[in-house]
């Protein structure tokens, strides 16, 4: 699970920035719902980033899957560039390294995996490992010029042969270094990122029929006529030179490939037909790409919580609610934050309403970009006066929209009508 994610000098990250799942100190509302307790720490099973447009909700997001792709996705040769996007809006910043922390816990163990990094090298790059949070020992130091190492002796071996714009991390993982690829297994199984290719979701229905009446079942209850999903997989025509590539692999390898590569899925929502005495006279069937964006999302959302359900997973999504009736997004935030539910959702949202569900303040963060355009990141937790506040007695969105707690568009609206009233053509 994850403990707490820090950033600096990344897009509209100029300062050293976290955002932390750990509960907030002496909070005890809903702590059976929305808490759990993962090797002696108490963290959060959802937190809720606000924000205005352009405040930086959607970087933070950038950051955490950057840094998953580096570690999973590594430069090819020595000329391929890092992904390097330092803020841009000062003389300094531009010159000086991205870096990222990351803390986690798998398989009862604290890991902290630490880079810096620019366009062309990999600065440092760091992993800590412990059994108590804050007592992390060190496993394995790299930097750029070889200089103060710490390396455990399979990793020395592996050293000289890493390039300098590739991580260690990945190559340990390569040569089966048991740490290494604990930290490479967690990026890789538990971390999770939205799937845009949406009707692949739907492969997880396939051959599981209790997964496929789950999911019938949660639409219905949701209010929605659905009464079956109609999945078709279907071959693709492979070109020659895909079918040579697919010649060369292993078996394991070409049933892999053939699920993303090889065959395309047709799905249709069955809903019943009515004459007009409104009796069901049959059933009729709609091919997903007709039905509205809110109940595509809406599916989307349910799939990634049916194939992680329980799993350890960290699931992260922008703009999760985007489409979705209110009423949907409350239902699935409750979902989220009950006893029943043992994975970490960290969404960014500008649906304000969500402000006064049963939520605590340690789960509410926002951003806030000042005039330098530099994000700024903080809890409602961080409020004095709030902390220890009962729900019942406080109404988050009148204070927001009155400015309490910042983060809010600085927009002018009688200038916005004056000069839109000047417009002739």
């Amino acid at each position: 699970m994850l403990i707490d994610f820090e950033l600096k000098n990344f897009l509209s990250f100029k300062d050293s920035t976290i955002l932390s799942m750990e509960t907030g100190g002496r909070l005890t509302k809903y702590s059976k719902e929305s808490t759990f307790s993962k090797s002696k720490v108490s963290l959060l099973k959802n937190i809720n980033i606000f924000g205005g447009n352009g405040a930086g909700k959607s970087n933070l997001m950038t950051a955490l899957n950057v840094l998953s792709k580096m570690i999973l996705e590594p430069t090819k040769n020595i000329e391929q560039p890092l992904p390097y996007m330092p803020f841009r809006l000062d003389e300094d910043s531009i010159n000086e390294p991205t870096k990222f922390t990351i803390r986690f816990i798998k398989q009862e163990k604290i890991y902290v995996y630490h880079i810096e990094y620019n366009f062309t090298d990999i600065i440092l790059e760091e992993l800590y490992i412990g059994k108590t949070i804050d007592k992390e020992k060190l496993y394995f130091r790299r930097t750029k010029e070889n200089k103060r190492e710490i390396l455990p002796q399979k990793l020395k071996k592996i050293r000289e042969s890493v390039r300098k714009n590739k991580l260690l991390l990945f190559d340990g993982h390569d040569q089966n270094d048991s740490e290494c690829v604990n930290v490479y297994k967690w990026f890789h199984n538990n971390l999770i990122f939205e799937s845009f290719r949406r009707k692949e979701q739907f492969r997880i229905l396939l051959n599981d029929l209790n997964k496929k009446n789950l999911f019938l079942n949660l639409l219905n209850l949701s209010d929605f006529n659905i009464i079956d999903i109609e999945i078709i997989e279907k071959n693709k025509t492979l070109s020659d030179e895909f079918k040579s590539i697919v010649s060369m692999m292993a078996e394991e390898d070409v049933i892999q490939f053939s699920k993303k590569f090889a065959t395309t899925l047709e799905i249709y929502s069955i809903y019943k037909q009515y004459n007009s005495k409104g009796e069901v006279v049959g059933k009729s069937k709609i091919p997903y790409e007709m039905e509205s964006s809110g109940t595509k999302r809406f599916m989307a959302i349910l799939l990634m919580m049916l194939q992680n359900h329980n799993n350890d997973k960290v699931i992260v999504m922008d703009e999760f609610d985007n489409s979705l009736h209110f009423s949907l997004t409350k239902a699935l935030l409750q979902i989220i934050n009950s006893p029943n539910n043992f994975n970490q959702f960290i969404f960014t949202t500008h649906n304000l309403n969500i402000l006064d569900l049963d939520l605590r303040v340690d789960q509410i963060y926002l951003t806030e970009k000042d005039f330098l355009g530099i994000t700024e990141l903080y809890s409602l937790f961080d409020f004095n006066g709030i902390n220890g506040v009962a729900r019942s007695d406080i109404k988050f969105i009148k204070r927001y929209l009155n400015g309490l707690f910042g983060a809010l568009p600085n927009i002018d609206f009688e200038k916005i009508q004056e000069l839109y009233g000047e417009v002739k053509w």
